[in-house]
């Protein structure tokens, strides 16, 4: 209220008209002398320079006007109160009145030498400083409680700002995590599938470790040799820059490195194919999408497995989320199995609809081949190939749905995803 150089200067100006108004010039003093008639005008436009600091340092101002209001005990009738009640009113409003107590007994001072300075000539001058002290106390009263009133609503705004404020970055770090869950689960697939198919295709052509050797039987396979190397370089780069950006949208640091298999190498291949599911999208049917991803890391050397209830009679329906995080968790496995083990590996998907309570259970256990190729490009690829977010998303992803999923080594070549989600809250048609 008084932050404002303007208010400042306001409540200088008020306080010193009111003070001067009721002086009515009086200068007697309480021994009978008399004091110059310019003395109480410029003593009064002095004290009250203090309340240029109503904002800044309350308690000081409160102190110098309680210091001024003690005049009447030498000038009976000269009873400033005007800065005494605003120094008052701003210190409560701005500290409280608990931190302002220890300055309310030099207030009822000054206020009990007014009462005695206007009744101490009358005839019952007890009783009538009593009744003028009370006057004084209604006043002060009221002014406690306007500033007391203030001082709670101040209270209450700061800690609706700061509740919004936190609320507000609450849902900025669930939208960057969501967008970056998206485009690790979306962009981020079908990016990895361009370029470990690209890789594939290029060892089919006869398994050159570098486009252009002379190993080919003619130019024309040299050169798709060439542009598949083309793809899966471009491929790599766009992965890199796609999982910086991730990196830079969660707000909690780096994430910890992307689970695979310890002692294997990448090798090429990937759960897509040209007729792969689009993932960033909810699927219009479980099976098919988890089909559709099977058959293609199957044709990549993969051995996949399918155990438990995958009927369409109990899959979630294509509106329930749980189906959309199935399929996630179904394409980080089978990539990650892929990506980190590579052919001859295998993974097994099971799937239990309803356990015992009722949550809907999925389980993927990768196992590594003992004999996985190691290839010269796993060494070359890039600082970043591997961002390290998609369990990470997944596990954010089951957090939201109110269930859990853990990922972990069981053993020196096993590595096993689990999700555990509650019963869908969409109704059965």
């Amino acid at each position: 209220m008084w932050a404002s150089r303007g208010s400042r200067a306001a409540a200088v100006a008020a306080a010193a008209g009111l003070d001067l108004l009721v002086w009515h010039g009086a200068v007697r003093t309480m021994t009978g002398s008399t004091i110059s008639p310019w003395l109480p005008v410029v003593t009064t436009l002095a004290a009250h320079q203090s309340l240029w600091w109503l904002s800044r340092a309350p308690r000081l101002t409160l102190a110098s006007q309680a210091l001024f209001g003690s005049v009447s005990l030498v000038v009976p009738l000269w009873q400033p109160f005007a800065g005494l009640f605003l120094a008052l009113h701003a210190g409560t409003a701005r500290l409280g009145l608990r931190r302002i107590a220890g300055f309310l007994p030099a207030v009822l001072a000054v206020l009990l030498a007014h009462s005695h300075g206007s009744a101490r000539l009358t005839a019952a001058p007890v009783s009538a400083t009593l009744t003028v002290l009370a006057l004084w106390g209604a006043l002060t009263a009221l002014v406690l409680a306007s500033s007391i009133r203030q001082h709670r609503l101040v209270a209450r705004t700061w800690v609706a700002v700061a509740d919004a404020r936190r609320h507000a970055e609450t849902e900025l770090v669930d939208e960057r995590r969501r967008i970056a869950r998206e485009l690790h689960d979306g962009v981020g697939g079908a990016v990895t599938a361009v370029h470990l198919h690209a890789a594939a295709a290029r060892a089919s052509l006869g398994d050159l470790p570098v486009p252009g050797a002379r190993r080919s039987r003619d130019l024309r396979s040299d050169q798709t040799a060439g542009s598949l190397a083309a793809i899966e370089a471009g491929a790599e780069r766009s992965l890199v820059e796609l999982r910086r950006l991730v990196a830079e949208l969660l707000p909690t640091g780096t994430p910890p490195p992307n689970p695979g298999f310890p002692g294997t190498a990448a090798a090429p291949g990937s759960p897509g194919s040209p007729g792969a599911p689009d993932v960033g999208r909810r699927p219009p049917e479980l099976l098919a999408e988890v089909d559709a991803w099977v058959r293609g890391t199957r044709d990549l050397g993969v051995e996949v497995h399918l155990v438990g209830d995958w009927s369409t009679e109990v899959l979630p329906l294509p509106e329930d989320p749980r189906a959309h995080a199935v399929l996630r968790t179904v394409h980080e496995a089978l990539t990650n199995v892929v990506k980190h083990a590579g052919p001859g590996s295998s993974c097994t998907l099971e799937l239990v609809p309803r356990d015992a309570a009722g949550c809907l259970v999925l389980t993927a256990t990768s196992r590594a081949g003992r004999h996985t190729a190691r290839g010269p490009a796993a060494a070359d690829r890039p600082a970043g190939w591997s961002g390290g977010h998609g369990l990470t998303g997944l596990a954010e992803r089951a957090t939201l749905l109110g269930g859990r999923l853990t990922a972990a080594p069981v053993g020196p070549r096993i590595f096993v995803v689990r999700m555990s989600l509650p019963p869908s809250l969409v109704p059965v048609a």
